[in-house]
């Protein structure tokens, strides 16, 4: 018996990087899990009130070597649970699938897991780590 995947070649987008594709001479491209990893870090990492007329992103570069309280932690992970659900609607996010961890240092680190909406009723799961120095 075969695992359903979906099929995640449809799912396409700029590199952010923006370095030439050497055959075509146009901007390379990130395809299936890896297109949607981009767009989850981007939005995460936007600061909000970075793009104008647009409540998108997080604060979390604010946050970066505060002291966080609690009441600031849960207020992040809806944040990120906020923006991927309004701004990346290929997944699917739940406040319990967000963990953030402070370092000593300062350094956040997220983990999220993330569930690809194919409308077919298959989950099929995938996790994100983002360390923000």
């Amino acid at each position: 018996m075969s695992t359903f995947r979906p099929n995640l070649i449809n799912y396409k987008d700029f590199d952010l990087d923006f370095n030439k594709n050497e055959i075509t001479n146009d901007v390379k491209t990130k395809l299936g899990l890896s297109s949607i990893s981009q767009s989850i870090k981007n939005i995460i990492l936007t600061s909000k009130g970075e793009r104008p007329f647009s409540d998108m992103g997080t604060d979390i570069y604010r946050k970066v070597s505060e002291n966080f309280t609690k009441e600031q932690m849960l207020e992040m992970k809806d944040q990120i649970v906020f923006s991927i659900g309004k701004y990346e609607p290929r997944v699917a996010v739940d406040f319990n699938d967000v963990d953030i961890q402070i370092a000593n240092t300062g350094a956040i680190t997220i983990n999220i897991k993330y569930k690809i909406v194919n409308g077919l009723g298959i989950d099929t799961i995938q996790n994100l780590n983002l360390s923000i120095e």
